[in-house]
């Protein structure tokens, strides 16, 4: 059967995984990216080899994945790996999400989701958040390191123009806006996400300190417009946020920080390189069961 015409299927997502060694780890991450709306990569116990999958909202065309990998394998000299194609069966991820929603901890912020019944410590910063299908729990390291950076940032200074770029359920821009009590904007690609958000903000009482806007990170009208920051939260992937650079330190003010997270300790580097290359200073950095959290600021 060809899958040259991808037929789409609303709530449905196709996969292809492949397994390699180390050597091959970014050729192929980078290959697969071409055809699939992310790329997750995991390694087994003694890391002898990568499981890289990929997923995309429509079927492969699977001779060009075929073709694309051989392409990848010839530029690192290593055997092309044979690829496996599946279709993800739909789950209800809402149902499973406040299911397992636990509450989180991270600093003085303590979160929790709405079907929460469980006791709610005194003080600090409480906030309630229904992630639904828009990423942002607390739950993830990658969050919850944000939250950390978040809680270190307002015991130093005060910041009053904050911009929570990718802000999935937008838990970030709620703990900013709870932490200095001014006004956030907040944006996303996903119009699910931008829903949640907003929903997310009302919930908390937020809703007039907490713009949500759809549209693509730094490139939005209403962000571009709104620019400059003097705090800017990004919590996406390495990929994106070595693309997203130079973007980032254009709309930061002079003096402010930027926090990006959303990637393993091992993508660190590369982030680092691309931030440092437009102007900006490292100027702190943590690591939560492997995730790392960078923060920036431009002198």
């Amino acid at each position: 059967m060809s899958e040259g015409n991808p037929r789409k299927q609303p709530g449905t997502l196709w996969r292809v995984s492949i397994e390699v060694t180390q050597r091959g780890l970014e050729a192929f991450e980078s290959a697969l990216s071409a055809y699939c709306a992310s790329v997750t990569a995991s390694a087994d116990a003694d890391a002898a080899l990568w499981r890289i999958e990929g997923y995309a909202p429509a079927a492969f065309d699977r001779m060009g994945v075929v073709a694309i990998l051989d392409r990848a394998a010839s530029a690192v000299g290593i055997q092309a790996p044979a690829p496996r194609f599946d279709r993800v069966v739909p789950r209800d991820w809402l149902a499973e999400n406040l299911a397992s929603f636990r509450p989180v901890r991270a600093g003085r912020f303590f979160i929790r989701g709405n079907g929460y019944q469980g006791p709610i410590p005194a003080g600090g910063l409480r906030l309630v958040v229904d992630a639904g299908q828009a990423f942002g729990s607390g739950e993830h390291p990658t969050t919850a390191g944000c939250l950390h950076a978040i809680d270190v940032l307002a015991r130093r200074r005060r910041f009053t123009r904050p911009l929570d770029v990718g802000c999935g359920s937008g838990i970030l821009s709620l703990a900013m806006a709870s932490a200095w009590r001014v006004r956030v904007l907040a944006c996303d690609v996903d119009a699910r996400a931008v829903r949640v958000a907003r929903g997310n903000a009302r919930d908390n009482g937020l809703a007039t300190l907490v713009r949500v806007v759809h549209g693509e990170g730094l490139s939005a009208p209403a962000v571009r417009g709104a620019a400059p920051f003097d705090l800017i939260m990004a919590n996406i992937l390495a990929r994106p946020l070595r693309r997203m650079a130079p973007a980032i330190a254009d709309a930061l003010r002079r003096g402010g920080v930027a926090c990006l997270a959303g990637f393993l300790d091992r993508d660190a580097a590369g982030v680092i390189a691309a931030c440092r290359a437009r102007g900006l200073a490292l100027a702190g950095r943590s690591s939560l069961a492997g995730w790392q959290t960078l923060v920036f600021e431009r002198p």
